[in-house]
């Protein structure tokens, strides 16, 4: 009988070892998500800040962006000077310090696109 209760006594005792152990790693695991989640709220913070300043920069390059279509630049005609001219057409003197930048936007090869959407 000694033996017994000697040996669920040790047992018992090797369970709570156990369960304490068990129980500090939960408690760890429980404030390493606690980190986590802050961790995740202060990204998804700082990500709609970024759509936001996105959304405002984006306004912002529409506001003073304007776009000249049908008129395509060569070596006698840069895209600055198209700038100008449309300018003189609408009754105003522009300067190339005027305007920021000027340059032709590349074109859509609808060929390419039409082969690429095919297959």
């Amino acid at each position: 009988m000694s033996k017994s209760v000697n040996l669920f006594s040790n047992k018992y005792n090797d369970f709570l070892k156990q369960s304490r152990t068990t129980n500090a790693k939960v408690d760890r695991h429980g404030t390493d998500i606690s980190k986590m989640k802050q961790d995740v709220n202060l990204i998804n913070k700082r990500a709609c800040d970024a759509l936001g300043e996105i959304d405002d920069l984006a306004q912002y390059v529409r506001r003073v962006c304007l776009e000249i279509s049908g008129i395509e630049p060569s070596e006698n005609c840069k895209a600055e000077d198209i700038v100008k001219s449309v300018g003189e057409a609408m009754g105003t003197h522009l300067h190339e310090s005027d305007f920021s930048i000027a340059h032709p936007l590349p074109t859509l090869n609808r060929s390419l696109l039409n082969s690429h959407i095919e297959s």
